[in-house]
């Protein structure tokens, strides 16, 4: 009933494994992520980190999880939806690895790469705004890039 109240507007929806999702498994954040496409959902985001919780970019290492995301990415694929990977680093991070994150989203099916990093001050800003077109250069996928701080950084 709440997706229908929407109209024709895309819907985002996400399962991390905090608040509500809270102690749920990945296989169960992946399975509420199925249902709110079936109840009209558009856009669905799946953590980087989706089966094998990484400390590091929030990105999954191993070669278990990355399958088990092509495989979630592809089911949604074929039931019509489309794909936000996530990864949230928790630190500042320099391009090569701000590339080697989307390229990782990119291989693994994602329709949109979203990255979020942290800015020690606003003279990181220039070195973000090049990362962003960086990546842009290199792929015709959607980028959502986002930097916070703490405090007034800009």
């Amino acid at each position: 009933m709440i997706f229908s109240a929407c109209g024709d507007k895309p819907i985002y929806a996400t399962s991390y494994r905090c608040k509500e999702s809270e102690g749920m498994s990945d296989d169960e954040c992946a399975e509420l992520l199925l249902r709110a496409l079936k109840c009209g959902a558009t856009l669905l985001d799946v953590m980087g980190d989706a089966y094998d919780v990484s400390p590091q970019y929030q990105l999954a290492q191993s070669d278990t999880a990355i399958k088990k995301q092509k495989e979630l990415i592809d089911k949604i694929h074929s039931l019509g939806g489309e794909v936000l990977m996530s990864s949230h680093t928790f630190k500042s991070t320099t391009l090569e690895e701000n590339l080697m994150i989307a390229k990782a989203h990119i291989e693994r099916g994602a329709d949109i790469i979203k990255i979020v990093n942290n800015a020690l001050s606003g003279d990181e800003i220039p070195k973000y705004i090049d990362i962003i077109q960086k990546i842009t250069a290199m792929t015709d996928k959607k980028l959502l890039f986002l930097v916070s701080g703490k405090g007034q950084i800009i």
